[in-house]
């Protein structure tokens, strides 16, 4: 775990940590990232959906080493890579780490994010949040617009259970089909779908 929190600390500034994760001591998920620790099997194939991001295999500590990670993503020839190329969307920042909210429902929590088809809308959404922070004297916290292209784009929308685009609200993870109460998980099919159209919209 030593390694799997330092990988995380150096090269993931959207790795969230809940005690919730650890139900499965061998293998979890953070920020986007399936992590196998021990000995498991490795299911390459869930590189295939676009709720992990990457395989991130932690075997046990061993006096012959080398002890460390293995890093398992997708490559630039992956379709789903290929699909996402060109496609940017923006998403608001707070203190330089994307603005991930937390949801709460009894027992359940989730963790979900907003993206915006343009800089413009995501600003004016910003703009509206600045004020509602200076309303309760928290104006130190500053908020700001990013953008999302590719592997990157990729790789925000692994991290949280939920996004958020479009007037549509789209389940990630597992939890946040229970916690919607949806019977499956959003595909890259459906998110280009709903990117190409909100596209399509605002061209007209």
């Amino acid at each position: 775990m030593q390694f799997v929190i330092q990988y995380h600390e150096q090269y993931d500034n959207c790795a969230i940590w809940d005690r919730s994760m650890f139900s499965d001591k061998s293998s979890f998920r953070v920020g986007g990232s399936q992590v196998f620790a021990g000995r498991p099997p490795v299911q390459v194939e869930l590189l295939n959906e676009i709720w992990c991001s990457s395989l991130v295999v932690a075997p046990h500590l061993s006096r012959r080493g080398p002890n460390g990670l293995w890093i398992i993503s997708r490559g630039v020839n992956h379709p789903i890579e290929q699909a996402f190329r060109e496609r940017t969307l923006y998403y608001l920042e707070m203190g330089k780490r994307p603005w991930i909210v937390q949801e709460i429902d009894g027992w359940r929590r989730i963790h979900s994010l907003e993206l915006f088809r343009s800089g413009k809308h995501a600003e004016k959404v910003a703009t509206k949040e600045r004020s509602e922070l200076k309303k309760v004297g928290q104006e130190e916290f500053e908020i700001d617009v990013a953008a999302a292209t590719g592997s990157e784009l990729l790789r925000l929308i692994a991290a949280v259970d939920v996004i958020e685009f479009a007037s549509a609200r789209l389940a990630i993870s597992r939890d946040g089909m229970f916690f919607d109460d949806v019977t499956e998980r959003a595909s890259a099919d459906t998110l280009l779908a709903l990117i190409d159209g909100a596209r399509g919209k605002s061209r007209r």
